[in-house]
C-alpha cells in the first residue's frame, strides 16, 4: 500500500519507536507496524523430536516416512493478531500434532466457537493458517488440507491426543 493522506495516519499513529523515518517501527507491544506485507519469517522441522512452534511467520515440516508419529509438537501461546502458518511440506503418511500450550490455549474450530485443543496435520500435504485472537486462543483463519492422494483430508481437530 503507497503512502497516501488516507493510509498514512493508519499506521504511522502506531509508532512508538521509530526504525526508519515515521514509515516503520516499534509499537507499544514490541510489534513492527509500518506498511503491509512485511517479510515473515520462516522455520523447518525436519526430525520427529518434539519442538514448540513460535506463534509467528511460517513453519514447514518436512519429516519423512510412513512409521512416524503422531509427533506432539506444543503451540506457543498466540499473540493477538498475529498469523502463524503451519506447512506439511512432505510425502509423509506419518501424523504430526500441534497442541494447545501449557497456559490452556485452545483452537476455536468452527464459527459456533467450539474449542478443540489439538491440530492433527494427517500427511501428506496440507497447510493451516492460525491466527492469534487474544493470548489464549487461536482462530482458523484458513486451511487446505486435500492431499494429493485420493483427495483425502489431512487435517482434522481433536481436544485431546
Amino acid at each position: 500500500m503507497a503512502d497516501t493522506l488516507f493510509n498514512i495516519p493508519l499506521y504511522r499513529s502506531r509508532i512508538r519507536t521509530s526504525i526508519y523515518g515515521a514509515r516503520l517501527g516499534l509499537d507499544d507491544d514490541n510489534m513492527l507496524v509500518g506498511p503491509p506485507g512485511l517479510k515473515r519469517d520462516v522455520r523447518t522441522i525436519s526430525t520427529t523430536v518434539p519442538t514448540t512452534v513460535l506463534p509467528h511467520g511460517i513453519t514447514r515440516v518436512i519429516t519423512s516416512g510412513s512409521s512416524q508419529g503422531p509427533t506432539q509438537h506444543t503451540l506457543a501461546a498466540p499473540i493477538a493478531g498475529i498469523e502463524l502458518t503451519i506447512e506439511l511440506c512432505s510425502t509423509s503418511t506419518g501424523s504430526q500434532q500441534f497442541g494447545s500450550t501449557a497456559n490452556g490455549a485452545s483452537i476455536v474450530a468452527t464459527s459456533l466457537g467450539t474449542t478443540v485443543g489439538w491440530v492433527n496435520m494427517l500427511g501428506p500435504g496440507g497447510s493451516i493458517t492460525l491466527v492469534g485472537l487474544t493470548t489464549s486462543q487461536w482462530g482458523i483463519k484458513s486451511r487446505d488440507d486435500l492431499t494429493s492422494t485420493a483427495l483425502a483430508r489431512a487435517i482434522s481437530f481433536t481436544t485431546s491426543t
